[in-house]
């Protein structure tokens, strides 16, 4: 994260595939300074910027979001250290003023490993299955970038339909779905990305069809 020409820039390697990265980005940036995502400048995509994982497994927010607030922290106190000016007392801007007469500044944070001691109550799924566990987090961590934690989010969907037994028409009357995420750092995306999920699964159930080998298992 950094201050570049008065402006914030968050830069990471990651990419964003629809899952709204970007966003997540600049809505969390722009919360701790009291600015608007519109205020923050992301660069993703880019093998030449700090590295980042790989979008996907749902684990890119996990991954970026501690380091990242680190990192604004850590500009926050070198903007103050560097300020030659105050802001005006009861100013409704104090950082943006702060930013715009800010020098450029840079701080690079790196997401350190999940401790050994969890929750209590809480395992590390890849230590549950001993040896390919630990093969697989190796491989996570050298070749994506991605260290496993105490686990991954999880969900539980009930849905209430009526059946046309004559007709064979399904309409679906309701739909309960929980998730457990931990916390969750653009609440608005959070929701869409789950409504969407549903949508998605009533679709590929009422709407569409997948044709199997019934020799090999392959999708047709």
């Amino acid at each position: 994260v950094a201050v570049k020409g008065g402006r914030i820039v968050a830069s990471t390697a990651t990419q964003d595939i629809g899952t709204g990265t970007r966003s997540v980005l600049a809505d969390t940036i722009a919360r701790e300074f009291d600015l608007e995502p519109g205020d923050i400048d992301v660069r993703i995509g880019d093998s030449s910027l700090p590295e980042g994982p790989g979008s996907g497994g749902s684990r890119v927010t996990a991954s970026v979001m501690p380091p990242t607030l680190q990192a604004v922290g850590k500009l926050k106190a070198q903007i103050l250290e560097q300020a030659t000016r105050k802001p005006a007392p009861g100013s409704n801007a104090p950082w943006r003023e702060l930013i715009a007469r800010s020098p450029d500044i840079a701080v690079v944070e790196t997401r350190g490993e999940d401790g050994k001691n969890t929750a209590p109550g809480i395992r590390s799924p890849l230590r549950e299955v001993g040896l390919i566990g630990m093969v697989f987090g190796w491989m996570m961590r050298r070749f994506s970038n991605i260290a496993v934690g105490a686990g991954v989010p999880s969900s539980v969907q009930v849905i209430e339909v009526e059946v046309d037994t004559w007709l064979g028409h399904v309409r679906v009357l309701n739909v309960h779905t929980g998730i457990a995420v931990g916390k969750i750092a653009s609440p608005a995306l959070a929701r869409s990305q789950a409504c969407g999920a549903v949508i998605q699964g009533l679709g590929y159930a009422l709407y569409e069809a997948r044709e199997l080998d019934p020799n090999t298992g392959d999708v047709l």
